[in-house]
């Protein structure tokens, strides 16, 4: 008796090395553009007793290794954070930082061995503000079931902000097809554009029993506009037309937007209940807690309303700045607007069009920042958490009521509060908060001194590895600072770089002529840089009004016939004053049309100046460091860029007549 083999007999697994190389020979000769041709494969699968995926997988198994082991990424993270803010702005110049081609870089940017973040502006927080912040988030949570801390579920509470919502933006992308002319959006001036100021009330959404349905949260939304008539006509409409407008916000027009407007809606649409708390910020046109018209109208009724502003500097604390505005804002720039009435019918249609769930999701996320600022006893330098919410939603379409605080940061926080409360009329706050962080560090260890060593060798500044590593400056500096001989100690300070002889000389030599900071280092032959030298120069009050007179060529006597003044046509330069000037110094003024950017060379050295002086990201403390920047900037500046500058000119002219007077690439 005869038997059937098998059905499911197994084929050969592997292929040999010298099978794998006959079968990768003859696909790559047959193939058209790397692509085997139908059947190739399976015959290949046949011959071999393989099977089809087996050998289709041998197509993916060529080229080189990939750099990106483990070792690598650790190495290339850590020589990134070696690597100082300023020069990790952007691809191009951390590439060039790390000496690693830029290409190569970008691809491992691509492939998750570095991420990108973009930081943004913060309220600058004292120490008072952030015990403030720190007593206003410790005051939400409560204790819920199972002898769990539990945040407030701010269900009495209506969130109250403005908010400017503008008719175009200044930056705008697109996607656009392949051969598509990109749209060319123009304003008069980017400075006014037009805006309208709005004032928003809402509330956290939740079940309401009488009309039983969900509330969406939203009490209204306001804007500070009003009809007028025209004083005046215009080729669009004559003299009395009743135009939209805008106001000033000041205290009493806040004032009688919440008597009127804000308070009677809350009345009107709140699903249960009268006590309610009215939250806004600590704006100037805001209103006091005990104002009595508003505490008057808060009253009225019998109902139980009062206000209760946040901490100073902190719209974190607020749904609105959290997100809501961007939610509206998101909706309302999808349709185009033209007028101040298509603006404000676009806000109030994005406002109506903003789901509840979205609103509920904000006010969730409230608490967790609430708890996030704890963590940090108060400051606001921590990362927005990310919780998804859409897990957590209930049956209902509506998120848990109120989120889990952390154990350890209630503690934390109890702690720090009861000490500021014990010690505040001895010992100010900014004490208290430094002396309990201090007593939580340990003493350095071997591997942390070797840390700090490592982080300054690899060029990092005394304050940015203090950061890193935790500590203050003084032990950076304490471990890194060589050691110095007890018998000859260092002298506090540096001798000045110029003496006085050199001092007077240069004074003497900037008073007679229009040199820059550069040009007198260079005659001079001293020693010392441009920044040591500007300082010196601006110690020099006399010296101000002699370099004014000395380096302002503006008359005929300077230029002679052939000096013309070349001006955009703004406000300033164009005033009966200005004019009159021009004609008393007989200056020769040209006659060019406004709003032409492009045919005026300086608006292309003012683009060249900017990204010097903020080049690789870099950042200013003050406003003299700012100006000795500019100075440094403008003066190495070449010559050849400034007439390069001034003979485009021409070719400026002919590209405006060939476009028919239409935009040019300048």
């Amino acid at each position: 008796m005869t038997t059937s083999a098998p059905m499911n007999t197994r084929k050969r697994k592997n292929l040999t090395p010298s099978e794998r190389a006959e079968v990768i020979a003859f696909l790559l000769k047959v193939s058209i553009e790397l692509e085997p041709p139908i059947g190739a494969i399976a015959a290949f699968s046949t011959k071999y007793e393989s099977s089809d995926d087996q050998i289709a997988r041998l197509k993916g198994k060529s080229g080189r290794k990939t750099r990106l082991t483990e070792e690598f990424r650790h190495d290339l993270s850590h020589a990134i954070e070696l690597t100082p803010f300023e020069e990790r702005t952007d691809i191009r110049t951390l590439a060039s930082s790390l000496g690693i081609a830029k290409s190569s870089l970008h691809d491992y940017f691509l492939a998750g061995a570095f991420r990108r973040h973009t930081t943004r502006l913060k309220p600058l927080l004292s120490d008072q503000h952030r015990a403030d912040r720190l007593k206003f988030a410790y005051g939400f949570v409560h204790r819920g079931p199972r002898n769990t801390r539990v945040f407030d579920s701010f269900m009495n509470y209506v969130h109250l902000d403005e908010k400017w919502f503008y008719l175009k933006k200044e930056n705008q992308g697109f996607y656009l097809g392949t051969h598509e002319e990109p749209p060319h959006l123009t304003v008069k001036n980017k400075n006014y554009i037009v805006k309208v100021m709005f004032l928003v009330a809402v509330a956290r959404p939740r079940w309401d029993s009488k009309r039983h349905r969900i509330w969406d949260g939203k009490i209204g939304l306001w804007p500070f506009v009003v009809y007028e008539p025209a004083e005046r006509s215009s080729k669009n409409r004559p003299a009395g037309t009743l135009e939209l407008k805008t106001y000033n916000v000041d205290k009493d027009v806040y004032r009688q937007a919440l008597c009127r407007m804000v308070i009677p809606s809350v009345k009107a649409v709140w699903p249960s209940g009268k006590r309610v708390f009215l939250q806004h910020d600590n704006a100037k046109p805001h209103v006091a807690a005990d104002d009595p018209e508003v505490v008057a109208a808060c009253s009225d009724g019998g109902w139980d309303m009062s206000i209760k502003p946040p901490p100073a500097n902190s719209p974190d604390f607020n749904v609105n700045d959290l997100g809501f505005f961007t939610s509206i804002q998101s909706l309302q720039h999808k349709k185009k607007a033209r007028t101040i009435e298509d603006l404000v019918n676009n806000v109030e249609e994005a406002y109506s069009q903003l789901e509840y769930s979205t609103i509920d999701k904000v006010f969730v996320t409230l608490q967790s920042v609430l708890q996030a600022s704890m963590n940090v006893d108060g400051c606001n330098k921590y990362q927005l958490p990310h919780l998804s919410k859409e897990q957590l939603r209930m049956n209902n379409g509506l998120l848990p009521p109120s989120l889990t605080c952390n154990d350890n940061i209630y503690d934390k926080a109890t702690i720090l509060l009861s000490s500021i409360e014990q010690d505040k009329e001895s010992t100010p706050v900014f004490e208290i908060i430094k002396t309990t962080r201090k007593s939580k560090k340990p003493r350095l260890s071997q591997h942390e001194k070797g840390r700090i060593e490592e982080l300054r060798e690899g060029g990092l500044s005394t304050r940015v590895v203090a950061q890193k590593t935790g500590r203050c400056t003084h032990t950076v500096r304490r471990i890194t600072a060589p050691a110095q001989p007890r018998a000859d100690p260092a002298r506090p300070g540096s001798p000045p770089a110029l003496s006085d002889r050199d001092t007077r000389r240069l004074v003497r030599a900037a008073s007679r002529g229009d040199s820059s900071a550069a040009q007198l280092k260079a005659d001079l032959n001293f020693p010392v840089s441009v920044r040591t030298i500007q300082p010196t120069l601006a110690k020099v009050d006399r010296l101000v009004y002699t370099k004014m007179v000395n380096t302002l060529p503006l008359t005929l006597k300077d230029y002679g016939m052939d000096f013309i003044y070349q001006q955009d046509n703004a406000s300033i330069h164009v005033s009966k004053r200005t004019m009159e000037f021009y004609s008393e110094q007989e200056i020769q003024v040209l006659n060019w049309s406004s709003k032409s950017p492009d045919l005026n060379p300086i608006k292309n050295l003012w683009s060249i100046l900017s990204r010097r002086v903020y080049a690789n990201g870099r950042q200013f403390d003050s406003v003299q460091d700012l100006k000795v920047a500019l100075f440094d900037a403008w003066d190495n500046i070449p010559q050849a860029l400034l007439v390069s500058l001034v003979e485009s000119m021409p070719r400026r002219c002919v590209e405006v007549l060939a476009k028919n007077g239409n935009k040019t690439h300048y």
